[in-house]
């Protein structure tokens, strides 16, 4: 039979009715007396002891069977900078920093048409910048007509011919042959540039020139219209 309480002669000799002992509370394998004076052997197993170092802000929990009886906590400070951004950018805050504020003043960049009718080069101002572009160029492009001048048979033996070639270069051509004899020249000229057929040295003076791909604009006065200036097609 199992006592949890002893009195002789009015004097308590045993009390172990307000004992709270458990086997899951007692180390295992140590033994004790209940609050109902039966014995108890203890189940619970004894933990290991293990120090910690912490260097990050988490939750850190033992291995099973471990508990931590010293801990360490050694976590890097981070230093907030303010940052200032006034141009595109990846800005990457050095180790143990942070940025904040952060402040962003990126300058707006202002688009505007532009029409070009002379070549130059052409600079936006600062902010700026240039969209649709238009070129206009008279004569530019690259575009080009086939243009022909033809002497007849009663002009002189030589005619200065002045023109703008595809390259954008000025050249000059001669028109030359027997006295009585036609002759011509065909070459790829800018259009709109313009074309000048010019008289002879000698000064002959001779019938209409003949003048495809290009046409007349005005005359030197020598009496004979394909004298004159003409403007490419």
């Amino acid at each position: 039979m199992a006592y949890s309480k002893v009195i002789l002669n009015g004097t308590t000799l045993m009390d172990v009715t307000a004992d709270t002992v458990a086997a899951a509370t007692l180390l295992s394998g140590e033994t004790a007396t209940k609050k109902d004076g039966t014995k108890v052997t203890g189940t619970l197993t004894q933990k290991t002891e293990t120090t910690l170092t912490a260097t990050s802000n988490q939750t850190y929990t033992p291995p099973t069977g471990s508990v931590y009886s010293s801990v360490t906590v050694n976590v890097p400070q981070t230093t907030v900078t303010s940052l200032s951004v006034t141009e595109n950018g990846t800005y990457t805050a050095p180790s143990g920093t942070a940025y904040s504020p952060v402040s962003v003043a990126v300058p707006q960049t202002t688009v505007t048409a532009l029409s070009v009718t002379e070549n130059g080069t052409y600079t936006a101002p600062s902010g700026t910048a240039y969209s649709p572009v238009t070129v206009e160029v008279s004569g530019g492009g690259g575009s080009t007509t086939s243009v022909t001048v033809t002497k007849p048979s009663r002009m002189a033996p030589a005619m200065y011919v002045y023109y703008s070639a595809a390259d954008g270069t000025y050249s000059r051509a001669v028109l030359s042959g027997e006295p009585g004899m036609p002759g011509s020249m065909t070459d790829d000229m800018l259009s709109g540039s313009l074309l000048v057929l010019g008289l002879t040295a000698s000064g002959y003076k001779y019938t209409n020139c003949t003048v495809t791909g290009a046409t007349a604009v005005e005359g030197f006065g020598t009496g004979n219209p394909s004298v004159g200036i003409y403007k490419v097609n």
